[in-house]
């Protein structure tokens, strides 16, 4: 891997160039040991003790949809009594070349614990052993067969949290937490400390794709940032899928998540909140996790070709796909700022 693909450095040009024109303060950081990669953020000054948070690239090569929404609401320059922090690429390598985990094989949405004690997973344990080897291209047909027989035994609840929960004993495998704290973990760390101190109020907005209906936006909520906020969120209730305490999925189904590393940082009552925009069905998404990982451990990485196989299942070239993602981004990010000021 030598020149950076040139679908990072044409999405990164474009957050600067957005962020510069808004007349944000604009601030870097690079990966060490990796030219051309970086964390960017963009900053503005509010006039109330609020304040809103747009991360993009979590998950890395989800990266290119938050990237889309956070160029898209910086070009619209509405104003805001609310702090803004829009942080660009927070795993540029996963953005860069198509990975969910970062170069070090981290998944930096299970990164956020305390890694002399790190969350037991016994369950992934003995996933792992049934787990596609190095060798062996994962299917469709073999993972899902996989999760079928596990849902009937445990339920769909339990596999969410087995398969996707978070481990930390297995650096091979999928959802590895780390054993240390991330790059990304260290550079967000910096960045939140950027915003003022005295804030009362905070939203952290988690940029992701790949998960529920195609073009539709489901949120996972950690927390809370008062009466405004929740009334934002309520008013976004018939253009998005609230996902509540009895549905199979919440956050609490997952270790070390960075909105949970985003609270545990910040000192306002914090909302944090995970957006994840529909693309393919789930056994489709499933596989491409696995095809991710198979990358890997053949040691030389995905191909170009096989980069851009995988960007389509997470990034759809559908016009419609991304006009609705950016609609509805943007008209999110002014719900909230306008909920975060109702009552500061």
């Amino acid at each position: 891997m030598t020149a950076v693909p040139e679908r990072y450095t044409q999405a990164r040009s474009a957050f600067r160039a957005a962020a510069q024109r808004r007349g944000a303060q604009l601030i870097s950081r690079a990966l060490p040991e990796a030219s051309g990669l970086f964390v960017d953020a963009a900053l503005t000054a509010g006039s109330e003790p609020v304040a809103l948070v747009t991360i993009s690239g979590t998950h890395g090569v989800e990266g290119y949809c938050g990237s889309a929404v956070q160029q898209a609401w910086l070009a619209q320059g509405r104003s805001s009594a609310a702090w803004q922090l829009h942080i660009h690429a927070m795993n540029p390598w996963g953005m860069a070349w198509a990975s969910r985990t970062d170069r070090a094989f981290i998944d930096v949405n299970r990164n956020f614990v305390d890694h002399g004690s790190p969350p037991a997973n016994p369950a992934y344990a003995l996933l792992h052993e049934h787990l596609p080897k190095p060798g062996q291209a994962p299917s469709a047909d073999r993972v899902t067969q996989l999760q079928q027989a596990y849902v009937r035994e445990h339920g769909l609840s339990a596999w969410n949290r087995a398969f996707a929960g978070g481990q930390y004993a297995f650096p091979a495998g999928v959802s590895f937490g780390g054993q240390q704290p991330s790059f990304s973990a260290k550079v967000l760390e910096l960045l939140l400390a950027r915003l003022p101190a005295g804030l009362e109020r905070c939203v952290v907005v988690d940029l992701h794709c790949g998960v529920g209906p195609y073009g539709r936006a489901l949120l996972l909520e950690s927390g809370s940032a008062g009466a405004g906020v929740e009334a934002a969120l309520v008013r976004q209730s018939s253009h998005s899928i609230r996902v509540g305490d009895k549905m199979p999925l919440s956050p609490e189904q997952f270790g070390g998540l960075l909105i949970q590393g985003c609270r545990a940082r910040l000192s306002a009552q914090t909302l944090g909140l995970i957006v994840e925009y529909g693309t393919l069905p789930a056994p489709q998404m499933l596989e491409a996790v696995l095809l991710d990982r198979w990358y890997r451990l053949r040691g030389r990485g995905a191909s170009a070709q096989e980069r851009e196989a995988l960007l389509e299942r997470y990034i759809p070239t559908d016009p419609a796909w991304i006009s609705a993602v950016r609609a509805h981004g943007t008209e999110l990010i002014a719900e909230l700022c306008q909920g975060l000021c109702e009552h500061a």
